[in-house]
């Protein structure tokens, strides 16, 4: 028997002349020894912890990560969290890895708090990794996008049981190429030595734009700023002449920065470059941030608005079909963060001023000259009916209402693209086709003016399966004069989102100009 034993031992390896002895009742004990759950004090819990008091009253007040494995791989995931742009600190990670005695010798008071603080600490991660670490509303004032319930505590208790919390936990992160690509990009980024010369620092300064075979002080400051930034690889840094290798190093930059690749060197593009590695990682992080605040499905078909990149897309069934410029609300009328679904297209649309347009723009350039109304074809109604210009009371303008009427004049052009929401807005043509030629497309009241507008609509009514809707119906439609609306009857999503990091059509990283101004901010809040 006794041979067998020791037979047994040996066999498992529990003998070795390089490693310290133990007795067999201690190898055995450490072989056998089962990892057990714990009662709690849950008057204690509540005052100490009252944040995950719930959770543990709905599992009998007992602990719940005895399990080591757990405990590990939470730490180990946590740890990581920073590529994420997240803080591990947030999830309690150094009040955790402060306990430095075995598990199995811990006081009951002290496998509380361990225990606790691990409940709290996966419980944040989880809704920071489903919903952001920042509530959205606190920095969008156009916000309206519901977010979903993490349920947290349902997670936990799976991801303990079948020993699955990275897998748990790294299924609440953003399912989006764009979110995975940005945390490779921010790591790159974090890895990267910041260059704190003069040269690579010193804000480059243009008084006109620079074209091929220029010559100016500014070409040496750019030369540096490109080659610092792996755009420019050739070593003559002494000349100040504007050349056709340093052109095709401006235009591969305008090209990942969403600019015109023309390689003329504008204030758009002066103004990118003047952006150090810094301040595009926080623009990551902020970024980041962003994709975990937006919806987990978009939809079977949707369109896709990115409101600083200046663009739409049209998504059927994972695949882009259309894409378009757009122009959007400049800074002091933002557009709206939202997601929704078409209701209706409008032909031969009237417009109704709405009422910061009336306190902004009517109301002044009216008061000065009464041919205003005329002009641009707008009516004046109060309590249904018509009012002539000469009887309108500009001190008590808001009390009218106003409306243009349809037509190749009309402010939404000739068709406009409905979805119900809390801010009026919507997508639409324009009669003024001039502002799809410049970068910057902030120009707009809030709602979406869109480029070539018609080829959308074609594509909404197809998916829709509305085969009358041609594009020689529509003509017939626009020809007649008459406002007119036809529904779209299956669900056709809208998404508005403000990406200033997305991806090119190369699948490069793209920098999109902030153009309201909200990186900074929200990377700073995230600090906290």
């Amino acid at each position: 028997m006794k041979k067998s034993f020791i037979a047994l031992l040996v066999l498992l390896g529990f003998v070795s002349c390089k490693k310290e002895i133990k007795s067999p009742i201690e190898l055995i004990t450490e072989i056998f020894k089962t990892e057990s759950p714990v009662a709690l004090d849950s008057t204690q819990l509540k005052t100490k912890y009252p944040t995950v008091f719930d959770f543990y009253k709905n599992n009998n007040f007992k602990t719940v990560w005895f399990e080591k494995n757990n405990r590990k791989a939470f730490i180990d995931f946590v740890k990581q969290l920073d590529e994420d742009g997240l803080n591990p600190i947030d999830y309690n990670l150094e009040i955790i890895q402060s306990v430095q005695k075995p598990f199995d010798s811990l006081s009951e008071a002290e496998l509380m708090d361990l225990d606790a603080q691990l409940t709290a600490g996966f419980i944040k991660a989880a809704n920071h990794l489903h919903n952001g670490k920042i509530n959205p509303n606190t920095f969008y004032s156009d916000w309206e996008i519901k977010q979903t319930n993490t349920q947290a505590d349902k997670l936990l208790n799976q991801a303990l049981k079948k020993q699955k919390i990275a897998f748990v936990l790294d299924s609440l992160r953003p399912k989006n190429r764009i979110y995975a690509r940005l945390r490779e990009s921010l790591k790159a980024y974090k890895n990267q030595n910041t260059d704190t010369t003069k040269a690579i620092n010193q804000k480059i300064v243009a008084d006109k734009k620079i074209v091929l075979e220029d010559s100016t002080s500014a070409i040496l400051a750019i030369k540096n700023r490109l080659a610092y930034l792996n755009f420019y690889q050739n070593s003559d840094s002494l000349s100040a002449v504007y050349t056709t290798d340093l052109e095709d190093a401006v235009k591969a930059f305008q090209k990942t920065h969403n600019l015109t690749p023309d390689g003329i060197i504008g204030s758009s593009t002066i103004k990118a470059l003047n952006h150090n590695k810094d301040y595009r990682k926080k623009q990551i992080i902020a970024n980041l941030e962003r994709f975990r605040w937006y919806p987990d499905s978009l939809g079977t078909n949707y369109v896709m608005v990115n409101i600083p990149e200046f663009r739409l897309w049209f998504v059927q069934d994972g695949d882009t079909v259309v894409t378009k410029k757009i122009i959007v609300g400049k800074e002091a009328r933002k557009t709206a963060i939202l997601s929704s679904k078409f209701s209706d297209i409008v032909f031969n649309p009237t417009w109704t001023v709405p009422p910061t347009i009336l306190k902004k723009d009517l109301t002044p350039a009216a008061s000065k000259d009464l041919s205003y109304f005329s002009r641009n074809k707008i009516k004046i109604y109060k309590d249904g009916a018509v009012v002539d210009p000469e009887d309108w009371n500009p001190k008590h303008a808001s009390q009218y209402r106003y409306v243009q009427d349809p037509g190749s004049h009309n402010s939404l052009g000739l068709i406009k693209f409905n979805f119900p929401n809390n801010h009026a807005v919507y997508l639409h043509d324009t009669n003024h086709k001039s502002g799809f030629g410049r970068d910057g497309r902030d120009l707009s009241s809030g709602c979406i003016r869109v480029n070539e507008p018609f080829d959308l609509a074609t594509i909404i009514f197809e998916v829709d399966g509305n085969k009358n809707m041609t594009k020689a119906k529509m003509d017939e439609l626009i020809a007649e004069g008459k406002t007119k609306s036809i529904r779209v009857k299956n669900p056709i999503y809208v998404h508005q989102f403000y990406w200033t990091v997305s991806l090119n059509e190369n699948n490069e990283i793209q920098f999109n100009e902030d153009i309201y101004n909200l990186d900074i901010a929200l990377y700073q809040a995230l600090q906290i």
